[in-house]
């Protein structure tokens, strides 16, 4: 059965810059924005965790998923799919079905692995991401996927029904490990990808 892509227009434009702490961890600043997946109620945030210098004008060749990072509690979320849609002047639109992580029940997940894909310069090339909450509703938001370093995809807090904003995150490199300022248990899942 084909999963329905509602596409929603939008582009993905990088800014800001990343500040680092004394330890290793980096501290996203709040001069550094999300890149948004659609409107306020969104299913997900792409969020610029390491800024290559020319984020905003290249396309993504290569797409790297180095890491899933699933809730520490409850997030609500029972799927999550994160896809590649190509942009062929020639042949149109195709889908590349890329990584899924599932609820299983009983805490279990069944995530997949890491993954690396390179695709040829002249293609767009969009990230679809799709969130499938635990009372069956699903929302697909689609957007260009820039050449922008290390991102994060973020779904919505149970505790807030939005994504985390920047400023209330950090970032280990060395253990890649996404954790809150404030100290709280995670409540929603990540997904670690890097693009150039």
């Amino acid at each position: 059965m084909k999963r329905r892509h509602i596409l929603v227009a939008g582009s993905l434009a990088a800014a800001g810059a990343v500040a680092w702490a004394r330890d290793p961890v980096i501290a996203l600043t709040q001069n550094t924005r999300a890149l948004p997946l659609g409107d306020s109620r969104m299913a997900a945030a792409l969020l610029p965790v390491e800024l290559s210098p020319y984020s905003g004008t290249r396309v993504a060749n290569r797409v790297e998923v180095i890491g899933f990072l699933p809730a520490e509690l409850s997030s609500g979320v029972s799927r999550l799919d994160f896809d590649i849609q190509l942009v062929d002047p020639l042949t149109g639109l195709r889908t590349i079905y890329a990584w899924q992580a599932r609820r299983l029940g009983q805490g279990l997940i069944s995530a997949a692995g890491n993954l690396r894909m390179e695709f040829d310069s002249s293609l767009g090339k969009n990230a679809v991401v799709t969130v499938l909450d635990e009372r069956g509703m699903a929302r697909t938001l689609s957007s260009s996927l820039p050449a922008n370093g290390l991102l994060a995809l973020v779904t919505p807090r149970r505790s807030t029904a939005a994504p985390p904003s920047i400023d209330q995150l950090r970032y280990d490199p060395i253990k890649k490990e996404m954790r809150l300022v404030s100290g709280e248990r995670r409540d929603f899942e990540t997904l670690l990808i890097r693009t150039s």
